[in-house]
């Protein structure tokens, strides 16, 4: 398949995948490449108080994402006998990035002795990431008693970035007042992880199944970050020890787990227990800190499913959960956005435990309506704090103390003509935050709501058209970031060719460009607004082709998806 789309600037996305079959083998084989670049266009206030007197700092940057990379796949399965099987997957991720921005700061006083910022940032990134998968499955007897094991490895052979900043400082007709500034910082991560897993799956008696499993995840993430300034007199870049830095995280969790399901008239449920205990380590060169810590932590979680007839279910959920930050989230190194505006890691994160109750009606396995409520314990949001002798903001992630949510869903799909299908979704919620950030007390509560829908309308001659839209209302984010209402419409239209093997599909997403960011932020010593556009609004054209006559049914496996999803890629 192919997919180009064109907005500001334009992506290129192909894939393609082959795949073979025998009597007790099977072998699969990706590739997926995607080139192309976005732009993102941002304004923001910012009003700082020190000492009695304010200075007003206006921003305009835009920023260009360019990237191109592949992602390559291969795997095979096979069955040496009735009973047992066997799959090893692998894949291959090169590619390249260069986050491109520029932009001015004008300030309304010149106590720094200017009065614009102007900057260029250039943040290129090489990677080669690589991941592997066997998978082992045992039929222990002819009632389906099965045992599974898994192993999961992720190890990245290159990823670096190597970014330049230059700075001019300007008064208000471009004039130079002080010299120009050029800093470089080198950064190489080192990421490994391994993942096993050890699953029993037995069917009891009276319609009971038992399932069981041990599972362990190592990871340990290394960084070497190193920060040069530019002697304006010599020419040579001059090490920074202050931001110049190390950093060591390594995480050990063991897992075992235990869950009955039973099944009976109308009714099914589920019971289960995890318990997870976990030990972490970390350091940093400048011996900024060193710590370790050791949790344990138990998840029950209990499902109920009741199906009085055929038009009507439900359905019941508690639980106990967890959620760990992405690995890049703790590294403290610093990436300058400008003089004004930087991002750091934060080291002390610590997961998120949250509690979840949550009942579901189905009518007719088309309308279904749902009620849940979440208490989260260390919820992690994004934060910002802000240094008023300096006027730098700080962006980093962090935890809060304390957050309820409370959310009510209609959803709907089905069809409402044999020529019309329709899926959407009406919802609202209330929630709240409670937890301190740079010293000042947060507070906040709020009510949201969103809606979405996508029709789809059968054409003749084999035509299908779409029309679908999403519109959020007013949102609390983070706890203090107040972000107002948008939404967007994207409209398309579908052919099938050659007995439907050929399929063309034109749409155009973001049709009115209102899928806008506009927040602002008035919390403690810190008010700003930001509005920003992104490259939404575009034409795409996506061909695909099938060729192959027999499907080939690729065995799921179990890999180690959560450990994958923190790598933030």
């Amino acid at each position: 398949g192919y997919t180009w789309s064109k907005g500001i600037k334009s992506t290129n996305n192909a894939n393609a995948n082959m795949n073979y079959r025998g009597s007790d083998f099977s072998v699969f084989s990706g590739v997926a490449a995607y080139e192309g670049t976005f732009v993102n266009d941002a304004n923001n206030r910012k009003i700082v108080g020190f000492k009695g007197e304010q200075t007003t700092l206006d921003s305009r940057s835009i920023e260009y994402d360019v990237a191109s990379f592949a992602t390559i796949s291969l795997g095979a399965d096979w069955q040496p006998g009735k009973r047992h099987s066997i799959g090893v997957r692998f894949e291959g991720i090169p590619g390249y990035a260069n986050r491109w921005r520029e932009g001015n700061n004008a300030l309304s006083d010149p106590k720094p002795g200017y009065q614009n910022l102007i900057y260029k940032r250039t943040t290129p990134n090489n990677w080669f990431l690589a991941s592997s998968n066997i998978t082992t499955e045992h039929q222990l007897d002819t009632n389906g008693t099965k045992l599974v094991f898994a192993t999961d490895v992720y190890r990245p052979y290159l990823d670096y970035y190597n970014s330049a900043y230059d700075y001019r400082f300007t008064d208000g007709n471009g004039n130079d007042m002080l010299p120009p500034r050029r800093d470089t910082a080198f950064n190489v991560l080192d990421l490994r992880v391994l993942s096993s897993r050890l699953d029993l799956e037995k069917k009891m008696r009276g319609s009971v199944l038992l399932m069981a499993g041990v599972k362990a995840a190592w990871q340990d993430i290394r960084s070497d970050y190193e920060f040069a300034t530019r002697n304006e007199l010599t020419g040579e870049y001059v090490v920074d020890t202050m931001f110049t830095n190390s950093f060591v995280y390594k995480e050990l969790i063991t897992a075992a787990y235990v869950s009955v399901q039973k099944d009976w008239k109308k009714w099914n449920s589920t019971w289960g227990l995890r318990a997870e205990n976990t030990d972490v380590e970390s350091r940093s060169g400048l011996k900024q800190f060193a710590y370790k810590r050791t949790y344990f932590r138990l998840f029950p979680n209990v499902t109920l499913n009741y199906n009085p007839s055929e038009v009507h279910s439900w359905s019941v959920v508690l639980n106990r959960r967890i959620w760990r930050p992405d690995y890049n989230n703790f590294n403290p190194y610093y990436t300058f956005n400008n003089l004004f505006s930087v991002s750091r890691g934060n080291p002390y994160l610590m997961p998120e435990i949250f509690y979840m109750a949550e009942i579901t009606h189905t009518f007719r396995s088309k309308l279904s309506n749902s009620l849940s409520y979440m208490l989260s314990s260390m919820p992690i949001r994004p934060q910002t704090t802000q240094d008023d002798s300096t006027m730098v903001t700080y962006i980093q992630t962090g935890n809060l103390t304390r957050s309820n949510e409370a959310r009510y869903y209609i959803y709907y799909g089905g069809d409402f003509f044999k020529w019309w299908n329709v899926s959407g979704s009406v919802g609202g919620w209330y929630y709240d935050f409670n937890g301190s950030i740079g010293g000042a007390q947060l507070n906040s509560r709020a009510f949201s709501y969103n809606v979405w829908a996508t029709n789809t309308f059968a054409l003749p001659k084999d035509f299908k058209a779409e029309l679908s839209g999403w519109f959020v209302g007013p949102w609390l984010y983070g706890g203090f970031y107040w972000i107002r209402p948008r939404g967007g419409l994207n409209v398309g239209v579908k052919r099938t060719f050659f007995e439907k093997k050929l399929s063309v599909k034109l749409t155009v997403n973001d049709v009115f460009f209102t899928n806008k960011s506009i927040s602002n932020v008035d919390f403690g010593n810190q008010q700003y607004r930001n509005y920003q556009t992104f490259d939404s609004r575009r034409f795409n054209v996506a061909l695909s082709y099938d060729f192959g006559r027999v499907k080939v049914q690729e065995k799921a496996v179990k890999r180690a998806e959560e450990e994958k999803g923190r790598m933030n890629r």
